[in-house]
């Protein structure tokens, strides 16, 4: 793997060397994680003229490690993985993230006893219903 800053300074690289490397490191995702942060669970958020749907991928928690807000206008989605203490001499390779992560999402005006969840295979699916208020 080439580095921006190995054998070559970044100043006598052709531009395309300069390119080639830096599109390593990013789709390689070397020395860029703050790019994509593994901690941080993948969503899909609609909106309807009714409702606002979040749907999140995250696979293997549990029920009791998720805790679901809503603040300020804002919906938080906070996950707490426990460290697992698995028996074995030696850990080999390990890509298991743990502790606490939050997603936090701007979804105004909601009735907030309506707030709806499912925890299925891995995925869920959250339903907030709009204050739907008529004008005079």
């Amino acid at each position: 793997m080439r580095d921006l800053l190995s054998t070559k300074s970044t100043y006598s690289m052709t531009s395309r060397e300069f390119f080639d490397v830096l599109w390593e490191k990013v789709y390689l995702k070397e020395d860029f994680k703050i790019l994509e942060n593994e901690k941080n669970f993948r969503t899909h958020v609609l909106e309807t003229s009714k409702e606002f749907i979040v749907y999140a991928d995250i696979p293997g928690v549990d029920k009791q490690d998720l805790t679901i807000t809503y603040e300020n206008n804002f919906l938080v989605i906070v996950i707490k993985r426990p460290e697992t203490n698995l028996k074995s001499d030696t850990t080999l390779f390990n890509e298991r993230y743990y502790g606490e992560t939050r997603r936090m999402f701007y979804v105004p005006d909601i009735k907030i006893e309506t707030i709806r969840y499912t925890l299925e295979k891995g995925e869920l699916a959250l339903s907030l219903q709009k204050n739907l208020k008529k004008s005079d």
